[in-house]
């Protein structure tokens, strides 16, 4: 009897090591490249797999030598039986312990159906609620944020295509600029993002802007303000009709415009001589529902703008580029009155801002990995010396002044801001290897272990925007090759 009990100990030991081994091969393929301790609890299965594996051999040897001293029962037929009841019977609470031993990670949940062609670009994207739209050239496409399945598809009209998005949705409406072929973007269109039916089309005035620019339309709580030749124009949220027009001086365009739920900043440029690089600058707030002028404020420019973008409206932060290259080329903050307040260098001393607009580049929303808050830039950072952004820092809005910078051992990807105030990190090296890091916006501290995200390739890309929701996050993919799907959850 006791030699008997000894071939099943030893089947126990030999099951276990055997689905340690197996966990452990499961965790290294889960964890991509750094099978050595990426997932967490990683090193504990790897070192109880050896561990068992050893003993279990050893104890099988035994096992056996003492069964073959023992009765013909035990010998005979009955010896393989009892090895093999050992090594079923441990299989269960095996993994039951190893899987305790695993820490926690985010996992691949759905993945939208991919865009067709494979090279296809997205525009930019919504997330509203449970739904998130993909623009692309031809339409628009949502997706349920539950389960990745595709709600509706808008096509544009007839040979034309998006150039144009607006930043804001506002009661689960979208606005779009469509245009021609090298024409210009002259009609803005509004869009349900519940069912994708169009509620109004307008035209507007710009034969003189090239095809697409971001930062045309911006939509406010009950109005929809768009950039012309010589005006800038509200109109109605529900029905595109006129409600207020804001003309020009002859020798100025507006450059860009967006807006928060009851205000627009606008940012004027004013060339007195059109062949000359010579420009001055301003930014205006105005009441979206009336057009009125708020405040103005001259910026500190001399020459025309060679990049130029609106990162926010409440703060006002603006990001501004001359073509002097001694000129200004920083993003700048100001106060609820107008005036300026931080100017933080894109190239400074604490490194290289990522998220300047590619020159020529058709995305009419791009995705930026920052986020501002009330008194705060939260940003991904470059440094000297490093070929991607892999650090992430907060600056104050009011003077500039650097409050954290935080090195992340992967380049970043996208930086959110969670519903919870903390600060989010998607980065990643190659489709197997991408983290999730959870920092204090005070302090860029951890507030818990980043962890790995596990998935069959995960379609990670260069240009992606991480939206997150209640639980887990949506990643919005810009590329289409390989494989990559317009939007895939992390959960």
């Amino acid at each position: 009897m006791a030699r008997g009990a000894a071939v099943v100990g030893a089947g126990g030991l030999i099951g276990s090591a055997v689905m340690f081994i197996v966990g452990t091969v499961r965790m290294g393929k889960r964890g991509g490249d750094c099978t050595d301790g990426c997932l967490p609890g990683y090193d504990a299965v790897e070192g109880w797999a050896t561990g068992l594996g050893v003993v279990g051999f050893l104890a099988a040897v035994f096992a056996l030598i003492a069964a073959g001293a023992g009765t013909s029962a035990v010998r005979g037929r009955w010896l393989p039986v009892l090895l093999v009841a050992g090594i079923l019977a441990a299989l269960w609470p095996a993994r039951a312990v190893q899987q305790s031993m695993e820490g926690p990670v985010y996992a691949v949940g759905w993945r939208a159906d991919e865009d067709r062609p494979d090279t296809t670009e997205g525009l930019g994207n919504w997330h509203a609620g449970d739904t998130v739209v993909r623009a692309r050239a031809d339409g628009l496409s949502a997706f349920d944020t539950r389960d990745g399945d595709e709600r509706w598809t808008w096509t544009a009209p007839a040979r034309h295509q998006i150039c144009a998005m607006s930043v804001r949705t506002v009661g689960g409406v979208g606005l779009v600029g469509i245009g021609r072929h090298d024409k210009p973007c002259a009609k803005v269109a509004a869009v349900r993002l519940d069912t994708g039916k169009e509620v109004w089309r307008q035209a507007i005035a710009a034969d003189e802007y090239p095809f697409a620019r971001t930062g045309r339309i911006a939509l406010a709580d009950t109005t929809a303000v768009v950039i012309e030749d010589t005006a800038v124009r509200g109109l109605t949220a529900g029905g595109g009709t006129q409600r207020w027009a804001r003309k020009l001086a002859e020798d100025c365009e507006a450059l860009a415009v967006d807006t928060s739920a009851a205000r627009a900043l606008v940012v004027e440029e004013c060339r007195p001589d059109i062949l000359e690089d010579a420009a001055t600058h301003r930014l205006i707030a105005l009441d979206a529902a009336t057009g009125e002028e708020l405040w103005a404020t001259e910026l500190p420019t001399e020459t025309d703008a060679d990049a130029l973008s609106i990162l926010s409206t409440e703060p006002a932060v603006i990001r501004l580029t001359e073509s002097d290259v001694r000129g200004t080329d920083a993003v700048l903050a100001f106060d609820t009155s107008g005036r300026a307040g931080a100017h933080i260098r894109l190239e400074g001393p604490d490194g290289r801002l990522p998220f300047a607009d590619e020159p020529g580049s058709t995305t009419v929303r791009r995705a930026r990995p920052l986020f501002t808050t009330p008194d705060t830039l939260v940003t991904a950072l470059g440094v000297p010396g490093e070929t991607s952004a892999q650090w992430v820092a907060a600056f104050r809005l009011d003077d500039g002044r650097r409050l954290w910078m935080r090195r992340v051992p992967q380049p970043v990807d996208s930086v959110a801001e969670r519903p919870d105030g903390r600060v989010a990190v998607l980065s990643s090296v190659s489709y197997d290897d991408a983290r999730i890091w959870l920092l204090d916006p005070r302090t860029g501290r951890d507030t818990g272990t980043p962890l790995p995200v596990t998935g069959r390739r995960i379609p990670v890309g260069s240009d992606m925007e991480l939206l997150p929701g209640r639980a887990g996050f949506v990643v919005a993919n810009r590329e289409s090759e390989y494989g990559k799907p317009p939007f895939f959850q992390i959960r």
